[in-house]
């Protein structure tokens, strides 16, 4: 899909330390938070980002931390108005994902010399998870579950751990497969 909207794919092979040519060839840039609150929350931080070259991303929150107060909160209670108010300036649809219109030349990727890299290098010991997949089609497919198997007797199900009422959407929704 990626190839098909123009969208370059890089596979870097290092061990340890990322050299930081790899950053300046990519001509990474920074752009902190602007607000003075995030900036005395995350000063190391901030310093660290403008000597390497990267953009801040606050992917975990739906409305990032700094701009959610501009105060620290200690309670749900003093911070859920104001979520609610900038909800209302944040929460809009999705642009549809259409091709790059700068797409760059990218060289086509060994997958074999991927392997042989991690060969060795993954812990053989560790089993997969098969309940779930990944990728967005199975999140969406969890999600489709979720709604007509266990939304049922989710309300009355949710704190008993014996029962399978709960969403099961953490994986997806925390690596930003898809989000609601």
């Amino acid at each position: 899909e990626c190839k098909r909207l123009n969208i370059g794919f890089h596979v870097i092979f290092e061990t340890g330390t990322p050299k930081p040519k790899t950053g300046e060839k990519r001509k990474a840039d920074c752009e902190p938070p602007s607000n003075g609150n995030a900036d005395r929350k995350f000063a190391p931080l901030i310093n660290f980002l403008k000597k390497i070259g990267a953009r801040v991303v606050d992917a975990h929150n739906v409305i990032p931390v700094w701009f959610a107060s501009d105060k620290v909160e200690y309670a749900a209670r003093t911070i859920r108005p104001k979520l609610h108010e900038k909800a209302k300036e944040l929460f809009t649809d999705f642009p549809p994902v259409v091709p790059h219109p700068h797409a760059k030349q990218t060289e086509p990727v060994d997958w074999c010399g991927v392997e042989e890299f991690i060969t060795g290098r993954v812990n053989e010991t560790v089993e997969a998870v098969e309940k779930y997949k990944g990728g967005a089609k199975a999140g969406f497919f969890q999600l489709y579950t979720f709604f007509h198997a266990r939304l049922p007797t989710y309300e009355k199900d949710r704190n008993d751990p014996t029962k399978d009422s709960l969403s099961n959407l953490s994986p997806w929704l925390h690596f930003g497969k898809f989000n609601i």
